[in-house]
């Protein structure tokens, strides 16, 4: 019986410490367009939308994100890296929120709140691409705490 209850409990330890990954999440699809992404931060997972799911020459889309803080942020620095077949293609750090300039409404937000960002944003291609693009998208506040990321797929038609 003891025997019994330790392959239990070794089985259930196994279980809960296994590494687990967060779902790969279908943001849009059409006969043009498809969007998916995953969080890669394995505390928690990372909601992001873009509306419409079409794309247009310079046009620009909505963008809606959300994560909920696990440490406050005072300056907060978004990474973001597109790769083509492995090739780095565009990478970029940019300043969302400085303590005495703070550009947005999530700007220092403490602990257990939630950061919700919903604005249209520009493209800016004369012509996208067609392929597959793959992403990554990192936010860290002032201590280089990740706040939250996500790996993105684009995928044109």
């Amino acid at each position: 019986m003891e025997f019994v209850t330790a392959a239990f409990f070794s089985l259930v330890v196994f279980s809960v410490t296994e590494s687990k990954e967060w779902p790969t999440h279908t943001v849009c699809k059409t006969e043009e367009l498809e969007v998916y992404y995953k969080s890669c931060d394995p505390a928690q997972d990372f909601g992001f939308s873009v509306y419409p799911c079409y794309l247009t020459p310079k046009g620009g889309t909505n963008l809606k994100m959300a994560v909920l803080l696990r440490s406050e942020i005072e300056s907060l620095f978004l990474h973001f890296k597109a790769f083509i077949q492995t090739v780095n293609v565009f990478s970029t750090v940019t300043t969302l929120c400085e303590p005495d300039y703070p550009n947005y409404t999530f700007c220092d937000g403490k602990r257990g709140e939630i950061i919700l960002y919903e604005e249209p944003i520009k493209i800016g291609f004369e012509h996208f691409p067609r392929g597959e693009l793959l992403s990554s998208l990192e936010l860290y506040n002032q201590d280089s705490f990740l706040i939250g990321c996500a790996n993105l797929t684009i995928i044109t038609h």
